[in-house]
C-alpha cells in the first residue's frame, strides 16, 4: 500500500483570532474581535475553499488546489476533501480515501488520531501570539464586500510574520487569508459558499463506502 502523506494545507484557514494585540488601530481590533465572537457562537461550519502558494524565488508556481471542508466543534469531527485525497473523522474513527489508487480507489481506516485532530483545531488558531492589525479599507472578494486588515505578527516561532485577512462586512466570517513568511512566500486561502449551524451529525463525518463500490479497504484499527 502506498505510504499516506497526510498533508492538510487547509488547517491554517478560517482564522479565529486568538492572539493578543498591541495596536492603536481600534477599528481593526474591533473587527477582528467581532469575527472571533461570531465564530465562537457557531456549532458547525462547512465551505468550499481554494488554496494557492506564490513563491517569488521560483519561476513556475505550484498549481492551486481546490476542495471542501466540514468541521464541528467539541468532538474532533472534521472532513477535508481534495481531488486526490479525502480525510474523514467522526471523533472516534478516521478514514483516508485515495480515489486515484487502484481501480476503484482505496481507503485506510484507523482509530482517531488526536494529533491530526489538533491540527484540525489549528484552523481556528492561526494567529497565536501578538499582532498589530491595521485596517486597509474595503475590498470585494468573490462578490462579497469585505474589510481588509493587515496583520504584523510579532511571534518569532510563527511560520508567518505578516498576513492579510478579509472579513465579510455582513456576516463577520473570514472570506480570505494571505499568509506571508519571512522569505516573502504568500500562501492564500479563500473560502466560498460558507454554511453554518447546519445540524451536522456523526454520519456527515464518516466515509460512506456505499458511494464507492469496489473500493479497496485497509482496516488498521
Amino acid at each position: 500500500m502506498k505510504k499516506l502523506l497526510l498533508s492538510l494545507p487547509i488547517i491554517l484557514v478560517l482564522g479565529v483570532f486568538t492572539m493578543g494585540f498591541t495596536t492603536k488601530d481600534e477599528k481593526a481590533e474591533q473587527l477582528i474581535q467581532a469575527s472571533k465572537a461570531k465564530f465562537e457562537s457557531l456549532k458547525d461550519i462547512s465551505a468550499n475553499f481554494k488554496f494557492a502558494i506564490n513563491n517569488p524565488r521560483i519561476s513556475t508556481q505550484p498549481k492551486p488546489k481546490e476542495g471542501w471542508m466540514r468541521y464541528k466543534k467539541g468532538k474532533g469531527q472534521f472532513v477535508f476533501a481534495f481531488a486526490d485525497q479525502e480525510i474523514y473523522c467522526d471523533g472516534a474513527t478516521q478514514w483516508i480515501f485515495l480515489p486515484e489508487e487502484g481501480e476503484f480507489g482505496e481507503v485506510t481506516i484507523t482509530h482517531y488520531d488526536p494529533e491530526l485532530g489538533e491540527n484540525a483545531e489549528a484552523i481556528f488558531k492561526i494567529y497565536e501570539g501578538s499582532a498589530q492589525p491595521e485596517l486597509k479599507g474595503e475590498e470585494n472578494i468573490h462578490g462579497v464586500n469585505c474589510y481588509k486588515i493587515f496583520l504584523n505578527i510579532n511571534n518569532d516561532e510563527a511560520d508567518y510574520n505578516q498576513a492579510y485577512v478579509w472579513i465579510n462586512k455582513s456576516s463577520k466570517m473570514l472570506e480570505k487569508v494571505d499568509l506571508i513568511d519571512r522569505k516573502k512566500t504568500t500562501t492564500t486561502y479563500e473560502l466560498l459558499n460558507i454554511k453554518v449551524d447546519q445540524g451536522l451529525g456523526d454520519k456527515d463525518f464518516q466515509f460512506d463506502k456505499s458511494k464507492h463500490p469496489g473500493v479497496e479497504v485497509f482496516d488498521e484499527r
